[in-house]
C-alpha cells in the first residue's frame, strides 16, 4: 500500500507539472525561471512606441550601440507588455527615441531612459519597468528596477 500511495503522489506531481507547463494553475516556469522581467506600461492617452534596445553585453560598446531591440509594436493607451528574457540576453537595456503618437498626425519624442546595466542597476530575477507618462512637451520615460525609480 505504500509503494500504491507514492506512485500516486508521484503521479499527481507529474499530472501537476504537465498542467503547469500547459498554463494551468501554478506556473512551474515561474518557479523555475530566474531570468529579467521586462514591464512596459503605456501611463498615457495615446499610442507609445516604447524603442526598447537590448544587448546581451555590459559593456561600453553595448551601452553606445544595444544590438538588439525588443519586438513590442505600438504600445495602447493604459497597455501593459510583460516580457521574459533570460540574464544572458540582457546585458544592458535602455527605452531609445520612445516615441507617442498624438492627434493629427504629430508626435513626440522622450528622452532616452538611463541605460540600465546587469550587476549594476539589476540582478538576475529582478522587474524592470519602463513607464510611459506625459503628453507632448511631457512625454517621458520613467525607468525603474524592483520598483525603485533609476534616474
Amino acid at each position: 500500500m505504500g509503494r500504491m500511495t507514492k506512485a500516486i503522489g508521484f503521479g499527481v506531481i507529474l499530472s501537476g507539472l504537465a498542467g503547469a507547463s500547459a498554463g494551468c494553475g501554478t506556473r512551474i516556469g515561474d518557479l523555475i525561471f530566474r531570468g529579467l522581467t521586462v514591464e512596459l506600461y503605456n501611463d498615457t492617452d495615446f499610442d507609445v512606441d516604447p524603442g526598447i534596445l537590448y544587448d546581451d553585453d555590459a559593456g561600453f560598446f553595448a551601452g553606445l550601440l544595444p544590438a538588439e531591440r525588443l519586438d513590442t509594436g505600438r504600445l495602447r493607451p493604459y497597455q501593459t507588455l510583460v516580457f521574459r528574457l533570460r540574464c544572458s540576453e540582457v546585458g544592458t537595456i535602455l527605452s531609445n527615441d520612445a516615441e507617442q503618437f498624438l492627434d493629427f498626425g504629430r508626435t513626440a519624442e522622450a528622452d532616452d531612459s538611463p541605460r540600465l546595466q546587469r550587476d549594476d542597476h539589476y540582478e538576475c530575477g529582478d522587474v524592470i519597468r519602463f513607464r510611459f507618462e506625459g503628453e507632448g512637451s511631457t512625454f517621458r520615460v520613467v525607468a525603474s528596477v524592483n520598483d525603485q525609480i533609476i534616474d
